[in-house]
């Protein structure tokens, strides 16, 4: 019995240390390697200095192994250990050299590591666990030495892919498989790189509008995204515009129209690598009746139903708010009482937005208020609300109720109050602390059974001295042409042309007038006017009119958007795509002109390339790809001015 006893205690020491190796006697091993269940428990002090982490091991039960790689190349090391904490760390030069990688796993979860190890270089690899003198079970595998990917075409700045800025997301597929650091160094928003750009690829755009919205989305691996936008060109140090962590992407605001910007994404921790899309947004202008002085342009008749204002970058109106302590995403509406009555109106929000509501007056058609919409005519509210109630059923905003006591104020908010009003122009002012789209309804003096419809008129003829009934602009080869009409004029003088490239308020320049038709400034047909504007910028060039009375007052009308493009040539066709064999390829050129045409897979690897010439008009090409494997391509054309367009293909 006892020789059984002592056999039986020597097999299990023997396989407790059967990879109990120290830093002088380490067991041999080649990958791939796969340990099977074996455990730290009977291990003895490794004499590792160094085990990469300190929270993760100790010496006092390390398991010691050496591996000399044949090939160069990528390892996965995967390592399971069921102690509190357990690692696995690979040092050059013995255990207490310099660490090069590591896994570590906590509690009983698998970690995963991928590092490159060099043909040759003999790596001495512990096994430890936490805390000492613990000991855990652990299974250990080590792949092969694979080596590692092409990188992709955008790995440095100075091959970023262009992409074109578009009112909608056109997603451009990129991954970081394969991609190195390229050791930037920012300036500006950003003073340091926040979290590892070792996988970094590069996108650059040319501003359309002063905010841009960059969108990113996953497909497979890390979901942790950081990017950065740059200005200025490539360098080892680049000004950062804007660096966010928020892995959907972000809006760069500030931008110059023209100038170009570079965009850089990478994963957030290392030795880790992401695929997805990217895209370049240009937001839509502002709406016109954003700012206090838009208001002309969204008159209260009835039932009018508008999106919530979503831009927080319109002018901000400066004067009294009254009972709103802040007025964020402003929305501004005239209201044209013709017979004083209580006033009602109601508002109904389709999303549950948080609306306030402030309202303005009464005031003439010629009072500053309502001409220009200076802070001192608007003056205070004469009712105020931020107790709207949000849903989907009618908010008692501003009624006129027969059943209140409670008198309207502009200084404390006050639902469910008897306001009076006034002949003359009111001027509605709605905030929206919400930043999600929804429909608001605002309803003037309606049928609603409760409470009663209100006694005062509100007309739906606009009471102002002119009546714009469009107004619109349109590119032409060299200029932008504007075109309004107007359906009566009083007391009309002329209209100076205003433009801006961001769309802001306070952004307007005088770029012309045009003296009124009518005469004596008096019509009661409809006129029609243009203008041409042969200094258009590259990108959006925001337009409105200033009316001008015989008496110095005015107004403003909505705002218009026209867009011209950098390009001198545009791809107007690629199809079929998909394609299994040829792609044709339609572009249209303002002028004679030599490109260059590349097609490349996913990895930058180019396959194909083909000079063309272009005619003045529309030029046809086509690409044989019919032995390529299947797959995405990009096709990129590259004009003299080293103009890009690039276009995503797939081959079935």
């Amino acid at each position: 019995m006892k020789n059984f006893i002592l056999s039986s205690l020597l097999i299990v020491l023997s396989f407790a240390n059967a990879f109990a190796q120290t830093c002088a006697s380490p067991t041999v091993i080649t990958a791939p390697f796969a340990s099977g269940s074996v455990t730290t428990c009977g291990a003895g002090n490794g004499g590792a200095a160094s085990q990469c982490s300190t929270s993760y091991g100790g010496t006092e039960d390390a398991v010691v192994y050496s591996y000399t790689p044949t090939a160069s190349g990528n390892i996965t090391v995967n390592l399971t250990a069921s102690a509190t904490y357990g690692g696995v760390f690979f040092h050059t030069g013995g255990c207490a050299g310099t660490c090069v990688g590591s896994a570590t796993t906590s509690s009983g979860t698998t970690a995963n590591a991928t590092f490159a190890v060099v043909a040759g270089t003999t790596y001495t690899v512990v096994v430890t666990t936490w805390a000492a003198p613990t000991c855990s079970p652990y299974t250990l595998t080590i792949s092969a030495p694979v080596a590692p990917p092409a990188p992709p075409a955008n790995n440095n700045c100075s091959g970023a892919i262009a992409l074109t800025s578009s009112a909608s997301c056109s997603p451009t597929p990129y991954t970081t498989v394969g991609a190195t650091s390229s050791t930037v160094t920012p300036t500006g928003a950003c003073t340091s790189s926040f979290g590892t750009p070792d996988d970094d690829v590069w996108f650059s755009f040319v501003a359309t509008s002063a905010s841009q919205t960059i969108t990113l989305a996953n497909t497979s691996g890390s979901t942790d995204i950081y990017f950065q936008v740059f200005s200025g060109s490539c360098g080892t140090t680049m000004t950062s515009v804007l660096c966010s962590d928020t892995d959907a992407g972000g809006t760069a605001t500030g931008l110059t129209v023209g100038a170009t910007y570079y965009v850089r994404v990478y994963t957030y921790f290392s030795a880790v690598s992401t695929t997805g899309t990217i895209c370049i947004v240009t937001p839509p202008p502002p709406p016109a009746n954003c700012s206090c002085s838009g208001a002309s342009t969204a008159q209260i008749c009835g039932s009018s139903t508008f999106t919530g204002n979503l831009d927080d970058n319109c002018g901000t109106f400066s004067g009294s708010s009254g009972c709103l302590t802040n007025t964020p995403r402003e929305s501004w509406f005239l209201i044209n009482v013709t017979t004083a009555g209580l006033l009602d109106l109601d508002i109904l929000n389709s999303g549950g937005l948080d609306v306030d509501a402030a309202l303005y007056g009464p005031f003439t058609p010629t009072s500053p208020a309502i001409t220009a919409c200076t802070a001192a005519a608007v003056g205070n509210p004469v009712v105020c609300d931020y107790s709207f109630t949000d849903g989907t059923s009618t908010d008692p905003a501003l009624w006129a109720n027969t059943t209140s006591s409670t008198p309207c104020s502009g200084t404390t908010s006050t639902s469910n109050c008897t306001y009076t009003a006034s002949v003359g122009i009111y001027l509605l002012l709605i905030t929206n602390f919400s930043t999600t789209a929804a429909t608001i309804t605002i309803g003037g003096n309606s049928a609603s059974a409760t409470p009663p419809a209100g006694t005062a008129v509100i007309s739906c003829a606009s009471p102002l001295n002119v009546e714009f009934t469009k107004f619109g602009g349109r590119l032409m080869k060299e200029h932008v042409e504007l075109n309004w009409t107007t359906a009566a004029e009083i007391n009309n003088d002329r209209y100076i042309v205003q433009r801006s490239f961001s769309g802001k308020e306070d952004d307007f320049s005088d770029i012309g007038f045009v003296d009124s038709k009518s005469l004596g400034g008096n019509s009661s047909i409809a006129l029609y006017y243009n203008f041409m504007d042969m200094n258009a910028r590259i990108g959006n060039n925001y337009y409105r009119i200033k009316q001008v009375d015989l008496d110095g007052s005015f107004q403003y009308s909505k705002v218009v958007n026209v867009e011209q493009k950098s390009n001198k040539y545009q791809v107007s066709n690629v199809f079929p795509n998909p394609t299994t064999g040829e792609i044709n390829v339609s572009i249209e050129s303002v002028r004679e002109d030599e490109a260059t045409a590349t097609i490349s897979n996913i990895f930058g690897a180019q396959v194909l390339s083909q000079k063309l010439s272009l005619l003045s008009g529309i030029n046809g090409f086509n690409f044989d790809i019919q032995a390529l494997p299947q797959g995405a391509y990009y096709l990129t054309i590259i004009n003299s001015n080293n103009e890009k367009t690039v276009v995503k293909l797939m081959k079935n």
